[in-house]
């Protein structure tokens, strides 16, 4: 189990990503993380084509350098390849409200391999009004496992 307290903000948007905890056994993972919402504007979480889903999870790299990641994400213009949860307690809000948060663990069966690289993925967040982009999240801290 990994103790991790790492808090990121995109200042810019209002949002705040926060990883507690990462526990990872032979039958799968765990984390325990949350996004607060400062702005004052809401966003809707969602993937695309995939209605009713997010894209929270975990991104499994070989190095701590964030040139792998950006490798991965062609700069940060696409997602990475990401582990996805089985099951995310509470659910993502498919809204998260203007000044609101979410707090939840996200948890998969899929089998983390020994030595990797973990960082954690939030998205796919977009402004309910105002600037139609979008933010996908990676956390800048990683850890190896």
């Amino acid at each position: 189990m990994f103790e991790l307290g790492w808090v990121e903000q995109s200042r810019p948007l209002g949002l705040t990503f926060r990883v507690e905890r990462l526990v990872v056994r032979a039958e799968g993972w765990e984390a325990t993380a949350s996004v607060s919402n400062s702005s004052p504007v809401s966003y809707l979480i969602q993937r695309p084509h995939r209605p009713g889903e997010s894209m929270f999870g975990l991104v499994l790299l070989q190095t701590d350098a964030r040139s792998e990641l950006r490798e991965l994400t062609a700069d940060f213009r696409k997602a990475p390849p990401f582990l996805e949860p089985d099951r995310i307690d509470p659910p993502v809000p498919r809204v998260l409200g203007r000044r609101s948060s979410w707090r939840g663990t996200l948890s998969g069966s899929t089998t983390v391999p020994k030595g990797s690289v973990v960082r954690v993925l939030f998205g796919r967040f977009v402004r309910t009004r105002g600037d139609p982009g979008y933010l996908l999240w990676v956390t800048n801290h990683a850890v190896r496992v």
